[in-house]
């Protein structure tokens, strides 16, 4: 007899899903993250969806048949270059001992433009509406790469709200970690008390 393979539930399905389609937008995410709105990205940052974003660029291409894929191709060529532009700067800052979160999303650009702004407001607001405004106008040039910055605008929103919801349930978690502790340390307290 062979062991019966258990289908998955409509729950794990649906996480599976839901995971993909994360990594997708994380992709498209990326691509306007290194081409021109970050610099210092952490070590591992770069990782899969770096490298899942060539497909989805050229795949994307498909779907505009008849129009001009030339700037689309120099648009991932610009991503290409920059992400060898990134690996360097992570090289360069490793050997001089400069460290920041190994999953940093990098710093943004515009910083320094928007001084009264937190780099989580830039990343959640600025960048995404400056991406969108350079996708509208490059959509009087170009259509598809036009579209195709508007769909990471989206992307960039979609990331920083969804980092933003991990990290307060991860703060939470933290606080609901450090109120459990207080309680049975005063537990174990109440315990030697009454014991001595």
């Amino acid at each position: 007899m062979q062991p019966q393979q258990q289908e998955p539930s409509s729950a794990e399905r649906l996480k599976a899903t839901a995971n993909w389609v994360f990594f997708v937008v994380r992709s498209l995410a990326v691509i306007a993250e290194v081409s021109f709105l970050r610099k210092g990205f952490g070590e591992r940052y770069l990782g899969m969806q770096t490298f899942f974003a060539l497909p989805v660029l050229l795949v994307y291409m498909a779907f505009w048949p008849g129009h001009d894929p030339r700037p689309l191709l120099w648009y991932l060529v610009l991503y290409l270059v920059m992400c060898g532009v990134a690996r360097i700067d992570i090289a360069r800052r490793r050997r001089a001992g400069l460290c920041v979160h190994s999953r940093h999303n990098g710093f943004p650009r515009i910083a320094r433009l928007c001084p009264g702004m937190s780099e989580v407001a830039i990343k959640r607001s600025a960048e995404p509406l400056l991406v969108a405004g350079m996708g509208m106008l490059v959509a009087m040039v170009n259509l598809p790469l036009g579209f195709f910055l508007l769909l990471t605008a989206v992307a960039l929103f979609l990331t920083t709200g969804m980092n933003e919801a991990y990290e307060r349930v991860r703060a939470l978690d933290m606080h609901d970690m450090v109120i459990e502790q207080q309680q049975i340390a005063e537990r174990f307290r109440t315990l030697r008390g009454q014991h001595i």
